[in-house]
C-alpha cells in the first residue's frame, strides 16, 4: 500500500472521505503530511477534528500492524519486526505524556539481546542479596562494595566473575547514568584475577570430527521430523556443520528459510549474532553427488529433512513454523537440541565427556558445538580461512580461536608416521589408513627379523600411495599466504609465524597488527590488486599509482596501530 493509499484508508476510518479532495488540492498525499502541515489545513478552513480523528486512525492502524509481530516460543530468541514504512504521526505520538514511559522502555529493551537482558537481571539481583549480607551499600560502585562483592563470588565457586562485574558497571552507566572510576574499574581487574586463578573454564567448546557423522545410518523413510530420532539429527547436524550454526540460529530458524533449487541449497538466517538489524542473511552450497549419494552431502540432507518437516502433523501453511520443530510443532528449547547434538556426536564413537581441573566429569560439547566442529572441518580440508571466514558470517578474527586447533586432528597419527617401517629418516608424511586397520606384528621369540613384520601386496601398496598424493596435494598450504582489509582491500604479506604465535602478536612486513583486526585471507596475488608498498618492496620508481595509494592507507594503519598499543 502506497502513501496515498494509506491516507485515504484513514479517511474512511476515521468517517473523513468528502476531506480527501481538500487534502489533495493543498498538496497533503500521506498521512505525515498531515502532521507537518496541520496548522496551514486548520488555517484554509479544515475542521480541526477532522484532521485528529484520521491521524487517530492511521495509529490504531500503525499499532495493529506492531502487534502482528511474529511472537516465539522461547524468550530468548530475537524477533524480526515485519517491516513496514515509517509513521510520523506514532512517532509523534510515543511522545505523548501518557506513552513516554512505554516509549522509553522499549527503548532500553532493545539495547541489548532478550537473552542478555535477563541474564543481567538475574545477576543484578544476586549482587544486591550479596551486598545485603555484607551490609554495604550497592551503588555506586567503589572499592569496598566490589571486594566484597568479589570475595563471596569466589568463596561461592563463580567462574563468570567478569560477566557479573560488566553487567554492574553497564547497569550504573546506562540506568543510573553514572560514570565508573579508573581506580574501581583496576580493582575490578584484580578481583577478577584473583577468582580465576586456579578456577578452571564455565563451559568447554570441543570439536569432533565432523566427517564421521557420515558414517551413521541415513532413513529414506519420510516420516515426522523427531528430535528423539538419530537419523533424523544426523542429518540436522550435517546442516548445522555445512553452515557453521550456533544453536540459537537452529532454533529462530523457520521452515520456509531452507529451500532446495536445483542443485542447490540456500538457507536464510533472518538474525544471528553479528546482525541485530536483520538483513536475511543467505548462504548457498551445492550438490556433488553422483551415481553414489555422500553421507556428508548438505543437498540430500536438506532433502531429507524438508520432506518430515513438512509431513510433521502440525505444519500448517504459516510461515512461522520451525526448522527443527519438536513433538508439538514449538521452537524447541536450548537443552533439547543441545541433547539431540550429543545423541548424534555419541554414536561417532567420541566421548561426551571428560575429567575437569578436580576431575568431574564436564561435558564437551554445547551449543557452539557444530559451529566449531564445522569451521575446523572445512579448514582440516584445505579450505581457505578466507572463505570459511564468509560461509560462517564471522566480521572479526574470533575465527582463530576455532580454526587454529584444526590440525589437531591429524596429532594422534605421529606416532605411526614416525615409526612406520618403510618411511624415509627425518620425514612425516599424512596416513589414511586407521591404527584399528593395520594388521598387528608376529609374536616370535628372540629378535625380530624384518621378514617377520606383515607384508602388504604391491597393489594395495600402490593405492595407498596414490590416495596419500592426492590427499596431499588437496590438504597443502601455499607457500605464502596474504591478508587484507575488507574495505581497504589493500594485500599485505601474511606472518610467517603464525603456528607458533597467539594472534594478538601477528604482523605484516609494514608493521600492522591483523590478528586483532578485521581482516580477510588470500593465497594468490590477483592482476590489478593494490598491494603495500613495504610488505612487497615496492620502490618508488616502479609504483603505480594504486602502490602509491595504498602505501599512504598503510602509514595511517602503522600509525593508528601503534597509537593503540
Amino acid at each position: 500500500m502506497n502513501s496515498l493509499e494509506e491516507l485515504y484508508h484513514a479517511l474512511r476510518q476515521a468517517g473523513s472521505e468528502p476531506l480527501a479532495p481538500v487534502l489533495v488540492s493543498h498538496g497533503v498525499l500521506s498521512v505525515n503530511q498531515i502532521t507537518l502541515r496541520f496548522g496551514d489545513l486548520v488555517a484554509a478552513g479544515v475542521p480541526p477534528w477532522q484532521l485528529e480523528a484520521t491521524l487517530a486512525a492511521s495509529s490504531q492502524r500503525a499499532e495493529v500492524a506492531t502487534e502482528e509481530a511474529p511472537q516465539v516460543d522461547r524468550v530468548d530468541l530475537p524477533t524480526v519486526v515485519p517491516q513496514r514504512r515509517a509513521n510520523l504521526q506514532a512517532a509523534l505520538m510515543a511522545a505523548e505524556p501518557n506513552n513516554r514511559v512505554a516509549s522509553l522502555k522499549k527503548l532500553e529493551d532493545d539495547i541489548l539481546a532478550k537473552s542478555t537482558n535477563l541474564a543481567n537481571d538475574a545477576r543484578l539481583k544476586t549482587y544486591l542479596a550479596i551486598c545485603r549480607a555484607w551490609e554495604v551499600v550497592s551503588f555506586p560502585l567503589d572499592t569496598n562494595n566490589i571486594r566484597c562483592f568479589a570475595a563471596s563470588l569466589k568463596a561461592g565457586g563463580y567462574k563468570s566473575s567478569a560477566i557479573y562485574f560488566s553487567t554492574l558497571c553497564g547497569y550504573q552507566q546506562r540506568t543510573l547514568r553514572t560514570p565508573i572510576s579508573p581506580l574501581v574499574r583496576q580493582t575490578i581487574k584484580d578481583c577478577i584475577r584473583s577468582i580465576q586463578r586456579g578456577a578452571g573454564v564455565t563451559k568447554l567448546k570441543d570439536a569432533f570430527n565432523g566427517m564421521l557423522v557420515g558414517s551413521i545410518p541415513t532413513s529414506e523413510t519420510v516420516e515426522p521430523f523427531s528430535l528423539d530420532n538419530v537419523a533424523h539429527n544426523r542429518d540436522m547436524v550435517v546442516l548445522g556443520l555445512w553452515f557453521m550454526l550456533r544453536e540459537a540460529e537452529m532454533a529462530n530458524a523457520k521452515a520456509l528459510d531452507l529451500q532446495l533449487t536445483g542443485k542447490e541449497v540456500t538457507i536464510t538466517i533472518p538474525l544471528h549474532k553479528t546482525d541485530q538489524r536483520g538483513q536475511m542473511t543467505q548462504r548457498c552450497l551445492s550438490c556433488t553427488c553422483g551415481v553414489r549419494v555422500h553421507g556428508m552431502c548438505v543437498w540430500h540432507a536438506a532433502e531429507r529433512h524438508i520432506l518430515r518437516v513438512e509431513s510433521h502433523p502440525r505444519r500448517g501453511t504459516g510461515a512461522t513454523f520451525p526448522l527443527f520443530p519438536t513433538a508439538e510443532g514449538l521452537t524447541a528449547s536450548k537443552q533439547q537440541l543441545i541433547e539431540a547434538f550429543r545423541n548424534v556426536i555419541r554414536h561417532t564413537g567420541t566421548e561426551l565427556e571428560r575429567p575437569g581441573p578436580t576431575g568431574a566429569p564436564t561435558q564437551r560439547f554445547q551449543g557452539h558445538c557444530l559451529r566449531v566442529s564445522g569451521a575446523q572441518m572445512l579448514t582440516a580440508a584445505g579450505v581457505e580461512l578466507s572463505l570459511v571466514q564468509l560461509l560462517g558470517r564471522w566480521t572479526s578474527s574470533a575465527i582463530q580461536r576455532y580454526t587454529q586447533d584444526s590440525a589437531l586432528v591429524r596429532v594422534p597419527q605421529i606416532p605411526q608416521q614416525i615409526l612406520t617401517p618403510d618411511q624415509q629418516p627425518g620425514t612425516i608424511q599424512l596416513t589414511m589408513a586407521a591404527s584399528a586397520s593395520r594388521p598387528e606384528p608376529a609374536v616370535v621369540e628372540g629378535p625380530v627379523t624384518k621378514a617377520a613384520r606383515p607384508k602388504a601386496t604391491a597393489s594395495s601398496e600402490r593405492g595407498l600411495r596414490a590416495e596419500l598424493e592426492k590427499l596431499r596435494e588437496a590438504i597443502a598450504r601455499p607457500d605464502e599466504t596474504f591478508v587484507f582489509r575488507p574495505r581497504a582491500r589493500i594485500l599485505h604479506r601474511a606472518s610467517t609465524v603464525e603456528d607458533h604465535n597467539i594472534p594478538s602478536s601477528w604482523r605484516t612486513t609494514c608493521g600492522w597488527a591483523y590478528g586483532l583486526s578485521t581482516f580477510l585471507r588470500t593465497s594468490s596475488v590477483q592482476d590489478g590488486t593494490r598491494r603495500c608498498k613495504k610488505c612487497f618492496d615496492l620502490n618508488s620508481s616502479s609504483d603505480s599509482s594504486s602502490d602509491s595509494e595504498s602505501s599512504g592507507i598503510t602509514v595511517l594503519e602503522e600509525s593508528s596501530a601503534s597509537s593503540a598499543e
